[in-house]
C-alpha cells in the first residue's frame, strides 16, 4: 500500500522547549522582538482611540497566547492590568521570572484559548497577537474572547494573509530558505485571509472597526541581503499593503444567533 501524503501540522509544542530563548532579541524571535514595538504602538494608540476618557490603568487587559510575555510586559510598561493567559507552562515560568526580575506588574494564568480562565465579561480588552493562524478551532477561540469582554470591549490581534506572498515570505524564505523562524512554526492554510476573519468576527459578535498592514520597514531586497548576512529585519511599519501581516481591532456587539430571535407580532 503506497504512502498517504498528509498535511503539514503546526509545531506548537515548540514554544514549551525555548525557554529564556524567549527574551534573547537576536535568537529564534528576533522577528517577534523587531515586530513588537510597532504592534504595541498600534495597539496602544488604538486603546486610546477606543478609550478616550480612560487611563490605561483603568484597563483591564488580556493577552490572550502570551508565550514568554513580550508583548504582556510592554502593555504593562504602558500602564494597563494586564493578565496573560498561555497553554504552554514552560512559556509562562519563563514570562513570570523575568516580570519578576524587571519589576513589572503582570498576572499569568494558564489557560486554553478555547477555554479561557477567566469570568464573563471580565475585561475591557483582549489582545491576540501572532495566534489566530495557529488555532484548529478558531470560532471557538472568537466566542471565548466575546465571552470575557465587556459590553464594548475591543479585540487587538494581528495575523498572516493567506496569499502568494505570504507564501513565499512567511513559508518558503522566512521558514524554509533562510530558516529564521523555527520549522513547522507556520502552516500556510492556516493563514487568514481579511475577508474570512471579518465573517468569523462577525458570526461571534465582534464588529470589525480597522485593519491595516504591518510589512518590514525597508523594501523586501533589503530585507532578504540583511538576513542573508545574519542580521535582522530591520524593525516594521504600519502600511497599507495587506498581502502578508495585517493588524486591526473588532468591537465586541451580540453574536449573529443572539440577533435572529423573533417576538410575536412581528
Amino acid at each position: 500500500m503506497g504512502a498517504v501524503a498528509t498535511a503539514p501540522a503546526i509545531d506548537n509544542e515548540y514554544y514549551d522547549e525555548v525557554g529564556e530563548a524567549w527574551w534573547d532579541s537576536e535568537g529564534p524571535f528576533r522577528a517577534l522582538h523587531e515586530m513588537n514595538p510597532v504592534r504595541l504602538g498600534h495597539f496602544h494608540e488604538t486603546l486610546g482611540g477606543h478609550f478616550p476618557d480612560r487611563a490605561p490603568g483603568d484597563l483591564r487587559v488580556l493577552d490572550l497566547g502570551c508565550g514568554g510575555g513580550l508583548l504582556s510586559e510592554g502593555l504593562a510598561r504602558r500602564g494597563y492590568r494586564v493578565t496573560g493567559v498561555d497553554i504552554s507552562e514552560p512559556s509562562l515560568a519563563v514570562a513570570r521570572a523575568h516580570a519578576a526580575r524587571h519589576g513589572v506588574e503582570v498576572e499569568y494564568r494558564s489557560g486554553s484559548a478555547y477555554a479561557l480562565p477567566c469570568p464573563d465579561a471580565s475585561f475591557d480588552a483582549v489582545t491576540a497577537s501572532d495566534i489566530f493562524e495557529h488555532l484548529d478551532d478558531l470560532e471557538q477561540a472568537l466566542a471565548e474572547i466575546h465571552r470575557v469582554l465587556k459590553p464594548g470591549g475591543t479585540v487587538l490581534f494581528d495575523t498572516i494573509n493567506r496569499t502568494a506572498r505570504s507564501y513565499l515570505v512567511s513559508i518558503l524564505l522566512a521558514q524554509r530558505l533562510l530558516k529564521v523562524v523555527h520549522p513547522g512554526t507556520h502552516v500556510w492554510r492556516m493563514f487568514i485571509r481579511p475577508a474570512t476573519l471579518r465573517r468569523k468576527f462577525g458570526a461571534a459578535g465582534l464588529r470589525p472597526a480597522s485593519v491595516a498592514g504591518m510589512v518590514p520597514a525597508r523594501p523586501l531586497p533589503g530585507v532578504l541581503l540583511s538576513l542573508l548576512r545574519g542580521r535582522g529585519l530591520g524593525g516594521f511599519a504600519i502600511a497599507d499593503d495587506l498581502s502578508n501581516s495585517y493588524i486591526g481591532h473588532a468591537v465586541k456587539g451580540r453574536p449573529l444567533h443572539e440577533n435572529r430571535t423573533t417576538t410575536g407580532g412581528h
